[in-house]
């Protein structure tokens, strides 16, 4: 199934909902989202609670599957994610990033 709009749309918003201040678009969905078999995503902003309900909602609500990476910590994966994904939404007066 493709990646459409709407559900990364509605990924986004349940991240926002749920109190992230970064989202960051990665994967084969950024390059081309008809050929995208699910959804990579990386967020800031969220606790460890959060993340792991946020993780359930995304996965009853969107109509694809979502992988959720949490950025707060620097790994190299994650400077990979900063450096080559797409910020999709971005808190206004969030705290600055390190």
């Amino acid at each position: 199934m493709a990646v459409s709009e709407t559900a990364i749309a509605k990924s986004v918003e349940i991240l926002r909902r749920c109190g992230a201040t970064r989202v960051v678009l990665f994967g084969s969905a950024r390059t081309d989202p008809r050929q995208a078999r699910d959804l990579d995503l990386a967020c800031a902003g969220l606790s460890p609670r959060a993340f792991l309900q946020t993780v359930g909602q995304l996965l009853d609500e969107v109509e694809v599957k979502v992988d959720l990476i949490d950025l707060s910590a620097p790994t190299p994966f994650s400077r990979f994610i900063e450096e080559t994904g797409t910020v999709i939404y971005e808190q206004r007066n969030a705290p600055p990033r390190n």
